[in-house]
């Protein structure tokens, strides 16, 4: 599913399977807790168990960073030369044990495995261990990622349950609140809802700054250019407008992903373009025409343009 969160939630998930995942830190979540975060369009996968029937998500950030403990790990059957090196990897291997059973659904633990993270970089620093420091640091930005996430949640205010009669309609006709190829199961009935709303590519300055604004997001806005700006932690997205409340698409989303998210699923969030057709330099095709995708990625940062953005 794409970022943010309506009134009836499941949470975001792209199985990228290790060893590690196999573990019950894999914990199954509310399919009630974020519909953008379920998605047919490759952005996250159904919930389905061995014998097809369907289940819950895991969570995608723990998932890769669990695939990064692997590799972080690794490196323990090497000798150590020095007091620094072994200490390195000894906070190293007290890190992996928290991490792999991280329970997924509760800051603390996740706070937790975090600040054990955290120490295992200080003392690789501390021994000049740059590879060991590069694969904690990528292992500490999924961490913070989702630490975010559910601090997030944790802040939004209680929903209104919908009615029968609305919940009727919402299950014919589906939901216009959540970005079109989405899904997401209603929390009281476990009744399943489509999403048929716009694409935040396509989304107007009104249906934005809603979007957004319901999901705890601070908003901020510019006049010149027009620009609706919506951030949560080191997560962002900026949209610059023809004209002030805009009721069209915007000309440029620019796009600031959580830490350790690729660019292709970043964009495949925005646009609900699968994400075996996202290209760096390429095009992507929205409900306004088609547009082009500019993407500047280093270690330390990703951008993604998307639109006229100049």
């Amino acid at each position: 599913m794409n970022p943010g969160h309506t009134d009836h939630e499941p949470h975001t998930a792209t199985n990228h399977v290790s060893l590690l995942v196999r573990t019950k830190a894999c914990h199954r979540v509310n399919e009630t807790t974020d519909p953008e975060w379920w998605s047919g369009n490759g952005t996250a996968h159904p919930r389905t168990d061995l014998a097809g029937r369907r289940k819950a998500l895991v969570y995608p950030r723990l998932v890769r960073l669990r695939a990064h403990a692997i590799l972080l790990f690794g490196c323990l059957g090497i000798a150590c030369h020095d007091e620094a090196t072994r200490r390195c990897h000894d906070v190293m291997a007290s890190a992996q044990e928290l991490v792999k059973n991280v329970d997924a659904k509760d800051l603390a633990s996740v706070q937790t495995s975090l600040s054990a993270v955290d120490q295992a970089i200080e003392a690789c620093k501390t021994a000049k261990r740059t590879s060991e420091v590069d694969a904690l640091t990528r292992a500490r930005n999924e961490l913070g990622a989702h630490a975010d996430y559910l601090k997030k949640r944790a802040e939004r205010p209680d929903r209104k349950k919908p009615s029968a009669e609305e919940l009727a309609a919402l299950v014919t006709k589906g939901d216009p609140n959540c970005p079109k190829g989405q899904a997401y199961k209603q929390e009281a009935s476990g009744k399943e809802i489509r999403c048929t709303g716009p694409q935040i590519v396509d989304m107007s300055f009104p249906e934005a700054e809603k979007y957004f604004g319901n999901r705890g997001y601070k908003l901020t806005t510019s006049a010149t250019p027009p620009t609706l700006t919506a951030e949560y932690g080191a997560e962002k997205y900026v949209f610059t407008y023809a004209a002030p409340g805009d009721e069209h698409a915007p000309r440029c989303l620019t796009v600031y992903p959580a830490p350790g998210l690729p660019y292709q699923e970043a964009t495949g969030r925005a646009t609900g373009v699968l994400m075996k057709k996202i290209e760096k330099d390429g095009t992507v095709k929205t409900a306004h025409g088609e547009i082009p995708i500019h993407v500047e990625e280093s270690e330390t940062k990703l951008v993604i343009r998307l639109g006229e953005c100049g």
